[in-house]
């Protein structure tokens, strides 16, 4: 009671519409794969992945010059509406020719771009400094309860053959959001003009642009290892969501059944859930790179295990285990670069972020797909962890050279 007496209207409008947009994209990915046949979801995938590379680079450009929570509206908005004109033109009218996928595609990915470049900064304006890990991890932990009980759900309604409700439920959301994220424009907790920004910048936009990232370099340049943390993200991410849909699959498939994989999907999910319910109570413990690091080296380690037993009952407890830390350090990495990069520089970060990952989800699908192939598994899976082991124990000692000379 607490902490819900502490959270003012600007969050909890922000809140919903993170609750909303989560419940909506997870609704639609489940009916795409249920409905639609390889080569469809690969056409759709791909539009949308190179609208989300041409959009990230539009709206890092544009942030400057509208309110961010504005361009946060726009890709609410975005990502609803298309969406929901997918639902209706592909399921009602059965209208699923290539020029529509496309569109809905592009729409899709602007608005995944507009929504990964202002989501941050957005929720860096609205939420006090003090207040800011509580937030983060009520954010995560509503992520993790729909991540967990919207499948069930939606296996529920194809069961009673009532799959027209979803397409309802995405309608009410769009409509819900439209209300709540037109709220969430308000007064802001710690007031930053970007506009003002702006207009005291000289030069024109190419100027801007090129000074803007010699700032991020010089950032960088003296916080080097926040830059090598970024590099731990960049390669495990990729990798652990390439074994994830691949490896991972491929072992369990090989001495059980669908239902063991579905048991561990589960037990993953709940144990995210659990990891977001450990931060909101122990974040304090979670803000050094020693502790974030040490969290994912324990989830890599307890990874590394899934496919080194074939007894069902520890694979089940190693998966619930590496939901768990996971999740905690996910959520302590996105605290700490709120926290550690400055305001200014955050949109211009978060663009390279999303255009890094999104360059390496693929290229890191066909290494793994062909290591699989040919080495197995389970020296993939084990050479790959190894792998990021080293790269966090480098960011380790990097960290304490770094403390030891100040």
């Amino acid at each position: 009671m607490r902490l819900i007496k502490k959270i003012d209207k600007y969050f909890l409008n922000y809140f919903y519409s993170q609750l909303n947009i989560r419940i909506a994209d997870n609704l639609f990915r489940i009916y795409l794969v249920t409905f639609f046949n390889v080569a469809m979801l690969t056409s759709i995938f791909s539009v949308q992945t190179i609208s989300l590379f041409a959009s990230v680079i539009f709206v890092n450009r544009l942030i400057k010059y509208k309110d961010s929570q504005k361009v946060y509206q726009y890709s609410i908005i975005l990502k609803l509406s298309g969406i929901l004109a997918f639902s209706v033109l592909c399921y009602v009218l059965k209208y699923t020719d290539f020029f529509t996928i496309t569109i809905i595609g592009f729409c899709l990915g602007a608005g995944d771009a507009f929504f990964l470049v202002s989501n941050q900064l957005v929720f860096k304006k609205i939420v006090r400094l003090d207040l800011q890990e509580e937030r983060l991890s009520l954010v995560n932990l509503s992520k993790q309860a729909v991540n967990v009980l919207i499948p069930q759900l939606f296996i529920m309604l194809i069961a009673i053959k009532r799959i027209n409700l979803v397409l309802i439920s995405i309608t009410i959301i769009l409509l819900f959001s439209k209300i709540f994220i037109a709220k969430v424009r308000g007064k802001f907790v710690r007031k930053t003009n970007l506009i003002v920004q702006r207009n005291s910048q000289s030069g024109t936009g190419n100027e801007k642009f090129i000074n803007d990232f010699l700032q991020v370099k010089a950032f960088f340049k003296n916080h080097n290892w926040l830059l090598m943390c970024m590099l731990v993200v960049f390669v495990f991410s990729p990798i652990q969501q390439a074994l994830s849909n691949i490896a991972i699959p491929t072992y369990i498939l090989s001495i059980g059944t669908e239902k063991n994989y579905t048991t561990i999907l589960s037990l993953y999910s709940i144990g995210s859930l659990v990891g977001s319910l450990i931060f909101l109570k122990f974040y304090k413990y979670f803000k050094s790179i020693k502790s974030i690091m040490s969290i994912l080296l324990i989830g890599v380690a307890s990874y590394s295990a899934i496919v080194s037993t074939k007894l069902f009952l520890i694979i089940y407890l190693l998966s619930f285990f590496v939901g768990i830390f996971v999740q905690l350090f996910l959520i302590s990495w996105e605290n700490k670069v709120l926290k550690e990069i400055p305001e200014k520089y955050l949109t211009m970060v978060s663009s390279f972020n999303w255009i890094v990952l999104s360059s390496l989800n693929p290229i890191a699908l066909t290494i793994v797909g062909n290591f699989s192939e040919i080495y197995g598994t389970r020296i993939t899976v084990t050479f790959s962890m190894v792998f990021v082991s080293i790269l966090i124990m480098m960011t380790l000692i990097i960290n304490f050279i770094n403390q030891n000379n100040n």
